[in-house]
């Protein structure tokens, strides 16, 4: 009780105390969505995600079955699922760090090649497991990747005012 008393007084304090940091206004929404939409960056951006999207659910659909075609049982065709999740963790974890020191579009357009890579590893698996293993990974990493430095490469394009909007 003593300290919810005390920490109470030296918020009150400290919140009468600070002042909102001078900031311009940001221009209107319609208009720096328009302006960015525009340009040839978000263009590629948004065209790179929407495909990478697309393929992306595929083996959410599709693994599990075409494993379980290939032999594989039940258990472990269903384990692949959790490896492309496991590894998503992965990616974001590592490869945000790697943006510090490449680059966030770098990060980025590394992500978008190796998902193509992986889906070459899923062409040829048939029913090995091993590589259906690998593709997962594989795949996991990229898209954890994506996912993660995504929003940084839209920070580094167009800067940080509007980017909800610009993200959204």
């Amino acid at each position: 009780v003593v300290l919810a008393v005390a920490d109470g007084l030296a918020l009150t304090i400290v919140a009468a105390l600070v002042r909102p940091a001078p900031v311009a206004p940001p221009p209107p929404a319609r208009e720096r969505i328009a302006a960015v939409v525009r340009t040839r960056a978000f263009q590629g951006v948004a065209g790179s995600a929407a495909m990478l999207s697309v393929a992306l659910f595929v083996p959410f659909g599709f693994l599990v079955t075409f494993a379980t075609d290939q032999g594989v049982s039940q258990r472990a065709a269903a384990a692949l699922i959790s490896v492309i999740g496991a590894s998503s963790i992965v990616g974001r974890l590592f490869l945000t760090s790697l943006s510090g020191r490449f680059g966030p579009v770098r990060v980025f357009q590394g992500c978008l090649a190796a998902q193509p890579f992986a889906y070459l590893v899923w062409l040829v698996a048939g029913d090995r497991y091993p590589l259906l293993l690998l593709f997962a990974a594989i795949l996991g990493v990229a898209y954890g990747g994506f996912v993660a430095v995504s929003g940084e490469v839209l920070a580094h394009l167009f800067g940080v005012v509007g980017l909800g909007s610009v993200f959204g």
